[in-house]
């Protein structure tokens, strides 16, 4: 894909080809979002590097209904492994709010 991408900078900017990746990229965890409507769950939690992301956030939290969306702070959302170091902390905190 970098190859790819890397050939088109002869023919477009590089501010065009960013906002296509990171709007394909956004189009396609909706999508997913989506595909999961089968399930009972309506918290997703989205982190990792495309969560620290304010194009794909915006995105997602525009076109994504039906579901309450939790991102970690832009700050703690640049790397996966602080996202899954979260995970306890908001399970814990998710299922205090769900008994009280």
């Amino acid at each position: 894909m970098e190859n790819y991408f890397g050939s088109l900078t002869s023919t477009y900017k590089k501010e065009v080809i960013i906002t296509s990746l990171f709007e394909y990229i956004a189009e396609y965890i909706v999508q997913i979002i989506c595909n999961l409507s089968h399930l009972q769950h309506k918290t997703l939690i989205i982190s990792g590097g495309v969560a620290s992301n304010s194009y794909i956030r915006n995105y997602i939290m525009e076109n994504v209904k039906g579901y309450e969306i939790l991102f970690p702070s832009v700050k703690n959302s640049s790397d996966n492994a602080v996202g899954v170091a979260f995970l306890p902390i908001i399970d814990r905190w998710y299922d205090e709010i769900k008994t009280n």
